[in-house]
């Protein structure tokens, strides 16, 4: 191969070559921008934690009747018509030395700001008196522990 044939072999490679960096190099810009502009948000978000460590809780009996704390009053007369006035039920103390009692100090590890903050929690596991239940799927569909009695 002679000179010149390599000349026009390299004339017809160069713009093709040429034109597929520039299509990569404008793929990999933009995947670039999105990358920065997540990290962006990202930097803005709360996240928000409780301080790890054990929160020690105290129980009262109380006279409630028909009334249980968490769940909706006029689902509960419907519910519970058959429990006296005067039941006794167990509840959180939510005053101590006349402070209120929290379930601990929640903390934002973020660099943005944490506005209008609403917690749910969603028990999967529960100990009464040793004995250990677990809320799977099955239970989610009893009644006691329904969406429309927990409001």
């Amino acid at each position: 191969m002679s000179l010149e044939n390599w000349y026009y072999i390299f004339n017809i490679f160069a713009p093709i070559i040429t034109t597929i960096g520039i299509i990569l190099s404008f793929w990999v810009s933009l995947k670039t921008l999105k990358e920065v502009q997540y990290e962006k948000i990202l930097a803005q978000k709360p996240y928000l934690l409780f301080e790890q460590g054990g929160v020690c809780d105290k129980a009262l009996f109380v006279k409630a009747g028909r009334k249980s704390p968490g769940f909706n009053p006029e689902l509960m007369e419907i519910v519970k018509r058959s429990i006296p006035e005067d039941a006794i039920s167990i509840q959180r103390e939510f005053l101590i030395d006349g402070h209120p009692h929290l379930f601990g100090q929640l903390k934002n590890y973020g660099n943005g700001a944490a506005f209008n903050i609403e917690l749910t929690w969603i028990p999967k596991v529960v100990w009464i008196n040793g004995e250990k239940f677990v809320i799977d799927d099955t239970k989610n569909r009893e009644a006691k522990y329904a969406r429309e009695y927990n409001i």
